[in-house]
């Protein structure tokens, strides 16, 4: 897992320095998933106070391989993630609506150590916060 978290953080970098701001004490943030159909897949992020947040999913899912990343839309800018990520919130994207979601990979900042700490160390709170966890293990063999 540790090799995913260093190749995906090293190839998003460039990104992550425009994409996230610094999170104050007691903030998280959350993923809106863009309603559509197209495959590139759009997302924002918005910060929310982890005791008072709006209604949200958690996502608990297994990261999969570094290799070969897909490419989302992350606040305007293009951002790698993992295959599995990507079929998730493929799976996950409404048509017509957004959907407000927790997911590590794009709520924590993955290129600053310190912010990835502090994060890890409320998921507890993050997943009971939540109004119900998604679970993920991948696409299913037909």
């Amino acid at each position: 897992m540790q090799e995913t978290y260093n190749l995906i953080a090293k190839l998003n970098g460039p990104a992550a320095k425009r994409i996230y701001q610094p999170l104050g004490h007691g903030y998280i943030r959350l993923v809106i998933l863009h309603p559509g159909h197209r495959p590139l897949l759009e997302c924002s992020l918005a910060a929310h106070y982890l005791t008072s947040p709006p209604k949200y999913e958690a996502l608990s899912y297994a990261w999969g391989s570094p290799h070969k990343p897909r490419r989302i839309l992350l606040n305007g800018h293009l951002f790698h993630v993992t295959q599995n990520l990507y079929d998730v919130l493929n799976r996950l994207r409404y048509t017509s609506i957004e959907r407000l979601i927790w997911v590590d990979a794009l709520a924590i900042n993955q290129s600053d150590v310190l912010e990835r700490s502090e994060q890890v160390s409320i998921m507890r709170n993050i997943y009971s916060t939540a109004n119900r966890t998604l679970v993920w293990l991948g696409e299913g063999d037909e």
